[in-house]
């Protein structure tokens, strides 16, 4: 019987440090996936930083006023 509860109990410890350990290999592979999610938001956020640069540039140099109209320039 003492026998059989030990190895009830190491049995029961072993699939606990299983479950550990999967769960810790399922946070890796979380953390992976934010690691890469937050690289294409910074890939995006600097391509939306070079489009408002590329808009501002344009906008400034196609500025409707009444001494230099945008389409008097062609």
């Amino acid at each position: 019987m003492l026998i059989q509860n030990d190895r009830s109990m190491k049995s029961q410890k072993i699939n606990q440090i299983r479950e550990r350990i999967d769960l810790f290999l399922e946070n890796v592979d979380n953390k992976k996936h934010i690691e890469l999610t937050i690289s294409e938001i910074k890939k995006v956020k600097s391509q939306l930083f070079s489009f408002k640069a590329l808009y501002e540039s344009f906008h400034k140099n196609t500025k409707l006023d009444s001494k230099n109209n945008f389409f008097n320039q062609f």
